[in-house]
């Protein structure tokens, strides 16, 4: 009893200017979390990809589909892009495939015509790849003036719609919200995502779906899967799934494709949709009649030591410096007299 009243006697330490501003920094991320739900219901709203899936299915082969956007995904790799930029070119393809049947010898230039209409709205202009240039990396099946017919024959399709709602902007906004839940979790989980989202929009079976649900459908799995899914992420989940207006049988499906893909993808390697074919490299006749004139010479190869220091004689005499080498740096060079280094 003494001690209780010790405790109540003792003056409060809680500065009242401390607590307004703790109460700012909350209604400031109430109100950033209501923002956050808003742009999120307007995104889930866009009806981009509704029965986008039966009409591929009318006018593509699902083999020749997965074959056009593992091409994309290798060549969005190899000029290092971001997800979005992928993304985005997928949702070009499918939405062309799903109007136009194209033949196999034109699906090559039309998968490198999406990409290169995504890396000109997403990437910096200094960094997109001219049409000259993809038309070397896919070894000149179709000219840069080809790909640039077929870039207009995308855009007359898209009806010029060139701002899709993509997966990977639906997974960052969802990244952003549950941040707020939980701003403990870990900074690569969106990164993660990505790449599993990456993964499973290489195979027709996920274009069945909706945009929201194959979000959310990738966010629970990797949560369950990296046991980040407490409670709170838990009823956040809940109400993204009011939010994009998903069922549970539809959600329950994606789920267990999305599942079913991943696992197959690591421990099947052969189960990956395989790239399209490209043609075999035409042997160069003037490499053949003039090896030395291209780099292919006779000569022995001229290999470089490392050294740090090099030591030159400070002598007057017209003889060639006297060089000590430490094998430390990149290469080293023996200095005529007039090019020596003096020490002062």
């Amino acid at each position: 009893m003494v001690s209780g009243q010790l405790v109540a006697a003792l003056p409060s330490t809680c500065n009242p200017q401390d607590s307004e501003i703790e109460q700012r920094d909350d209604r400031k991320e109430s109100v950033l979390y209501k923002d956050l739900m808003n742009d999120l219901v307007k995104l889930a709203k866009c009806p981009f990809r509704k029965n986008l899936a039966g009409k591929l299915e009318n006018v593509t082969d699902n083999d020749q589909r997965d074959n056009a956007v593992s091409s994309l995904r290798c060549l969005n790799q190899f000029y290092n892009f971001s997800s979005q930029t992928f993304a985005t070119a997928v949702q070009y393809l499918d939405s062309v495939l799903s109007k136009v049947k194209v033949q196999n010898k034109y699906l090559s230039c039309l998968v490198a015509a999406c990409h290169y209409i995504s890396t000109k709205i997403n990437e910096e202009p200094e960094d997109t790849p001219s049409a000259t240039e993809l038309s070397h990396i896919h070894r000149q099946m179709w000219k840069a003036s080809d790909l640039k017919r077929m870039e207009l024959v995308v855009l007359e399709k898209l009806n010029w719609k060139l701002w899709p709602v993509t997966c990977s902007g639906i997974l960052k906004h969802i990244c952003d919200i549950m941040s707020k839940v939980n701003p403990n979790l870990p900074s690569s989980l969106l990164d993660d995502l990505l790449q599993k989202f990456e993964v499973c929009i290489n195979y027709s079976y996920c274009i069945l779906y909706t945009i929201p649900t194959l979000a959310i459908s990738l966010v629970q799995l990797h949560l369950k899967e990296s046991d980040l899914l407490t409670p709170a992420l838990s009823h956040c989940l809940l109400q993204l799934h009011e939010i994009c207006d998903i069922g549970d049988s539809e959600f329950y499906e994606c789920y267990e494709s999305v599942t079913k893909i991943l696992y197959n993808y690591c421990n099947y390697p052969s189960s990956h949709p395989a790239c399209l074919p490209l043609p075999k490299p035409q042997p160069r006749i003037n490499l053949m009649t003039k090896p030395s004139a291209y780099g292919d010479t006779d000569l022995p190869t001229i290999y470089e030591n490392p050294v740090t220091t090099i030591y030159v004689s400070t002598s007057d005499s017209d003889e060639s410096p006297v060089i000590k080498k430490e094998y430390d740096s990149w290469s080293y060079c023996v200095l005529p007299r007039r090019c020596s280094i003096t020490a002062e």
